[in-house]
């Protein structure tokens, strides 16, 4: 008696599990793969997003994200690397922008910065904190009117400062970034 009423349970949760609206990974559409590949001081990152044909990190990859009156563009990888620039512009277009910090300022009001935490990587924080710090992004193209495509190139100051700061070089590149709302 107690399996047969286990049974009639179980199936009537299936049956009501089963009929709920389900999104699932191969639901999402598929857009072409957002990539971003750059080159932080003599180390190649790659870190790549969700698209194409194979499911890959929903949450990592090139984002565009619109601030109504500014963008950031920021691009993750799966544990705990992030790299964010912020473009002072109410509309993207195919163009160069460019910020260069003319005094010190905190690593917490910084615009652009990178870090790299978590056990697969060395701890790096840099930031566009001293003078002469700057991030250049162009942005080479726009396809569909929702696919951007660019370059970037950056030099920033690890910190904590210290004796032992040094000068973040940062070269890339980024494919398929996609906009969404401001975070």
């Amino acid at each position: 008696m107690k399996s047969r009423t286990l049974l009639i349970i179980l199936t009537g949760c299936s049956l009501y599990f089963s009929s709920c609206s389900k999104t699932r990974l191969s639901d999402i559409p598929k857009g072409p793969i957002a990539t971003s590949r750059f080159l932080l001081n003599n180390s190649i990152f790659q870190w790549n997003g969700f698209g194409g044909e194979a499911e890959s990190c929903l949450y990592c990859g090139p984002k565009i994200y619109n601030h109504t009156t500014y963008f950031t563009i920021a691009t993750t990888d799966d544990v705990f690397g992030e790299l964010v620039f912020k473009i002072n512009t109410a509309t993207l277009e195919r163009k160069t922008y460019t910020d260069t910090t003319t005094i010190p300022i905190s690593d917490s009001v910084a615009l652009n910065y990178f870090n790299l935490l978590g056990p697969s990587y060395v701890t790096v924080h840099a930031a566009s904190i001293q003078p002469g710090d700057y991030a250049s992004i162009t942005i080479t193209s726009i396809k569909e009117g929702k696919y951007y495509d660019g370059t970037f190139h950056a030099l920033l100051t690890s910190y904590p400062l210290g004796l032992e700061s040094y000068k973040a070089k940062i070269i890339g590149e980024f494919h398929n970034a996609t906009i969404d709302a401001g975070f």
